[in-house]
């Protein structure tokens, strides 16, 4: 049972890093289409496509980790690690809450009525928030990722591969606050 247990901690792993790269090349479409005001359903719905399958197969790998593996049953016996499991799984679940607003972002674009500060406020947080989220989820699992498939070796390492990923995660938030904020007080 032990080696099954790994086996699908490695795949899930595998799953999660795969997941990451799509969720930073998702967000980086995002934001250059917000940049040049630029919409190609067919381009932006196949990255989300292909997210979306990843996330629905880490998701359930994640939930089986948990019932069936007792995966982090014992949240006192390591705190450090249980604070980054339960902020995972926090943000998870509001990754989840913010879709539907996120998908309807989008609508928002091809819209020929006009926008008011409402509208553009209707736009803005929760993309602000689902971003935000996405990339804190991003930040506290990459190097998860790593331990679990055995690249990371020791601390140093481990915390080298935490400050390059919150850099990232940082610089593509930053990116996406201003480059959204941009776009959405230019639209009509």
């Amino acid at each position: 049972m032990l080696q099954e247990d790994t086996m699908l901690k490695k795949i899930n792993a595998v799953i999660s890093l795969l997941l990451i790269a799509m969720i930073l090349i998702h967000i980086g479409v995002c934001c250059y289409s917000y940049a040049a005001m630029w919409y190609d359903p067919m381009i932006i719905k196949s990255i989300a496509r292909i997210t979306a399958g990843l996330v629905t197969v880490h998701a359930l790998l994640s939930i089986a980790a948990f019932f069936f593996m007792h995966d982090g049953a014992a949240l006192t016996k390591y705190p450090r690690q249980n604070l980054r499991l339960i902020l995972l799984r926090a943000t998870a679940l509001l990754m989840l809450l913010l879709l539907h607003p996120h998908f309807t972002a989008f609508k928002f674009m091809e819209s020929p009525d006009p926008f008011t500060v409402q509208r553009k406020l209707l736009v803005i947080l929760p993309e602000f928030l689902f971003f935000g989220t996405t990339l804190l989820h991003v930040g506290l699992a990459f190097t998860r990722g790593l331990i679990t498939l055995g690249l990371l070796k020791n601390d140093r390492q481990e915390r080298t591969a935490d400050r390059i990923m919150w850099i990232i995660c940082g610089l593509f938030f930053a990116a996406s606050v201003g480059i959204i904020l941009r776009a959405v007080w230019l639209w009509h």
